[in-house]
């Protein structure tokens, strides 16, 4: 099985990144790929729960459709540690789906990984 890692290190809603981020994901768990989600940087407030990006930006929250990822068979999202403390936003603000991993395990993570995209 082919394995990929799609990195993610911008914000939501600042350009099509994110959302093509998930597409990305979502099309290849349809194809029997390994697939790997990883928030680092400003990626992190991706995958942050309750957010209501619809009332002031007229777009729908992408938060709500991370957490169907495991119907795609999408189940290794991981989130970086040091990110989220860099940016004041504890684990338990974070969506279901997410595993809190440090810096060096993440490292490790694209190491091992066949092919690497990142947005």
């Amino acid at each position: 099985m082919v394995s990929l890692t799609l990195i993610l290190t911008c914000p939501p809603y600042s350009s099509c990144a994110a959302k093509e981020h998930l597409d990305m994901a979502l099309a290849a768990g349809n194809f029997d790929t390994d697939v790997t989600l990883i928030f680092t940087g400003d990626g992190v407030f991706n995958v942050v729960d309750n957010q209501q990006p619809e009332k002031t930006l007229q777009q729908k929250p992408l938060a709500k459709t991370y957490g169907a990822l495991p119907f795609y068979d999408v189940e290794n999202v991981f989130v970086c540690a040091d990110s989220l403390k860099q940016r004041n936003i504890d684990a338990t603000q974070l969506i279901d789906v997410c595993t809190v991993k440090s810096a060096s395990n993440i490292k490790q993570l694209i190491g091992d990984a066949q092919h690497v995209v990142v947005f």
